[in-house]
């Protein structure tokens, strides 16, 4: 436990050198992962939820050996190394809950501060008083003395919790419908972020979210009620008779800290109730820690155990080296997989950066096809290597004539033909496999796929834009068949129809993408969409297409 606590005091120590470091040291501290400035104090996580969870998880673990250092009537200290431990224990707390606080971190602040309050209260009831009282003046000195260096504000964090909570609620109203239709086996683990754009009508211009911001809402939609079930079962199965069979042991240690660590699976699992807790590695890696100890306490000193046959000298030592053999052997090859992996993710995040050749601080001479390619090769099976390999031909083409276009045309379609194959539910594989197809002369097949990529995201009004303007763009080129090019119009009219629903429909004043990521029509596409948009509505006198549906019912707008 001293060491959790010395890798605790760590981590805030980092978290305030980052928050008072210069952008580029905090490139030094992640390597070569490219920081948002406001994701600095976060340390190894970025959210400061993540960050909150993680002392709070870790404070458990001092919590513990405080409150049987309390039940302990003996007074003996600074002498024994003990004490020595728990007056470590005692200021990583105040210094954990004033980080959390720090960094808004509302709902690890609000447990800590509930488990740290009944720790004072059983502490007072308990026949060390006299010790709970100088501790707790250690710590509430050490409280103020931080926040006063600090100043956090307490009540500026939770100024936008109605918003929060409201964003949240909408989100799971819209994510029940994903379990509802797939309730028995669920989507998958790790789909929620490519299924639910179907079915997310609030902000679907900008769903940035990968998970649900609940563990338990997120296993039903994954999972279904069977691997809801099987899990939660066996997690609440063990909790229970772990717990039962610790407080019924003969050591006082062991009851303690066990009740403490089951106390900390039931705060983990309160706090998972609003985001993801439990999909951050360094958070359930302590909560499997916790688990392991309240089983331990439940099992330790409760009676004496009987050597059974054969368990002493059965592994002999030529089986040893073996294991032993296969152990390095299976970690060298490991290492060759992690290696390439972590070199293929770091290539990927500079494509990425730079946004795929749009960014001019980087020289073409840094972006080369074979670093891509060999990338790509390396892990055929991630759908991230494909888009950009794909979006590479892509731009390749556009500034290519001739032969060259087509053919760099051409290997984008066979990219981003892999692309839909490893991901079909993601809408930009679709709309990008159909826009190269377009671009290379095949319409039908094109806006056929575009049409598959907005059925995947149905209420997201930026795509209906893009592909309103695709068939702008070919009726334009049609010139010398009638036919086609009607039909072109004819599609991009009953697109800006069907999108008349939507909280923002299409008007004359308002027709541009709304995306974060989207960026703005062009131009040339603005003039278009601005024209159409005038010949559509106009004659009907009215605004929006649909005010122009309802004068065709005969209702009143």
């Amino acid at each position: 436990m001293v060491l959790v606590a010395v890798e605790t005091a760590f981590l805030i120590a980092l978290g305030y050198f980052q928050a008072n470091a210069v952008y580029g040291g905090l490139q030094e501290i992640y390597g070569w992962h490219a920081v948002q400035k406001e994701s600095r104090f976060f340390s190894s996580f970025f959210n400061k939820n993540y960050y909150g969870a993680f002392l709070l998880l870790a404070s458990y673990l001092f919590i513990g050996p405080l409150f049987y250092w309390f039940r302990n009537p003996q007074l003996k200290w600074p002498v024994e190394s003990r004490h020595l431990e728990n007056l470590l224990f005692v200021l990583i707390l105040p210094a954990a809950l004033v980080s959390m606080l720090h960094v808004r971190a509302r709902a690890a602040f609000a447990m800590e501060l509930c488990a740290v309050t009944s720790l004072w209260i059983l502490g007072f009831l308990t026949k060390g008083r006299k010790k709970a009282s100088v501790v707790f003046l250690l710590f509430g000195v050490s409280t103020y003395t931080l926040a006063l260096i600090l100043s956090p504000s307490l009540w500026e964090p939770y100024r936008s919790l109605v918003r929060d909570i409201l964003f949240r609620f909408t989100l799971w109203k819209e994510s029940v419908p994903v379990f509802l239709d797939f309730p028995y086996f669920g989507t998958g683990l790790g789909t929620f972020k490519w299924i639910s754009r179907r079915y997310q009508i609030h902000l679907a211009e900008d769903f940035w979210v990968d998970h649900v911001h609940n563990d338990y809402l997120e296993l039903l939609t994954d999972t279904g009620m069977v691997g809801f079930l099987i899990f939660m079962a066996a997690i609440v199965s063990l909790l229970i008779f772990s717990l039962r069979k610790c407080l019924k042991n003969e050591s006082r240690w062991n009851r303690t800290i066990g009740t403490v660590s089951f106390m900390a699976a039931v705060s983990l699992g309160i706090i998972t109730t609003i985001d993801f807790y439990l999909r951050t590695p360094a958070i359930a890696m302590l909560f499997v820690v916790h688990l392991g100890i309240l089983v331990n306490c439940g099992a330790m000193y409760s009676g004496k155990q009987e050597d059974r046959p054969g368990e002493h000298g059965a592994f002999h030592w030529p089986g040893r080296h073996a294991w032993v053999a296969v152990g390095v052997a299976a970690l060298f090859f490991l290492g060759q997989a992690a290696y390439r992996t972590y070199r293929s993710e770091r290539i990927f995040e500079r494509y990425e950066q730079a946004q795929v050749f749009n960014n001019h601080d980087l020289q073409p001479k840094n972006l080369k096809l074979g670093a891509l390619t060999q990338a790509v090769l390396a892990m055929p099976e991630n759908p991230r290597g494909w888009k950009l390999l794909g979006d590479f031909y892509f731009r390749k083409a556009s500034f290519s004539a001739g032969r060259s276009s087509d053919k760099y045309f051409r290997k984008s379609i066979e990219a981003y033909g892999t692309l839909t194959a490893l991901a079909p539910t993601r809408p930009e594989a679709w709309l990008s496999l159909g826009k190269a197809e377009i671009m290379l002369g095949d319409w039908k097949a094109g806006f056929k796929d575009m049409r598959q990529g907005l059925g995947l995201s149905p209420y997201n009004r930026d795509i209906y834009l893009s592909i309103v303007v695709d068939y702008l763009r070919t009726a334009e080129i049609l010139v010398d068949s009638r036919s086609q090019r009607e039909a072109c119009i004819q599609e991009a009219a009953s697109l800006i129809k069907k999108a008349s629903s939507f909280k923002r429909p299409f008007t004359l004043t308002d027709f541009d993408y709304i995306g974060g990521d989207s960026g703005k029509l062009s131009g040339e596409d603005r003039s278009r969409v601005y024209t159409f948009l005038r010949q559509l509505l106009e004659p009907l006198g009215r605004e929006s297409p649909l005010a122009a549906q309802r004068s065709g019912q005969g209702i009143a707008p």
